[in-house]
């Protein structure tokens, strides 16, 4: 009987474990939490690990900064990152125009 209970309590800590590795939020959800760690987070001054821009003043309590955390594991386990897109610097596309060897330098 106690191998049985055994077995049955690891089982199921195996499955809250694995569980608690995929994204558990809806879009609207999910939506809601960037919004809520951007404004009540980031925007006075906690320190992302997500690499998202911050302001310098740190004005936060503990027991806000462990809201923060808790919200930013939940948005990390969603594949949420704040980094930017790099631009490269590139022009926008124009309409093709006749090149000549003088203009083009031979290309």
């Amino acid at each position: 009987m106690r191998i049985l209970f055994a077995t049955f309590i690891l089982l199921s800590l195996l499955v809250i474990n694995v569980t608690s590795k995929e994204c558990s939020l809806t879009k609207k959800k999910l939506k809601s939490k960037i919004k809520t760690y951007q404004k009540k987070c980031l925007n006075k001054g906690f320190e992302s690990s997500l690499g998202c821009k911050y302001p310098t003043k740190a004005g936060l309590k503990k027991k806000a900064i462990k809201k923060c955390i808790k919200i930013e594991k939940s948005l990390k386990k969603c594949g949420y990152s704040c980094q930017e897109s790099t631009d490269g610097g590139w022009s926008d596309f124009g309409d093709w125009s006749e090149c000549s060897v003088a203009s083009c330098g031979g290309g």
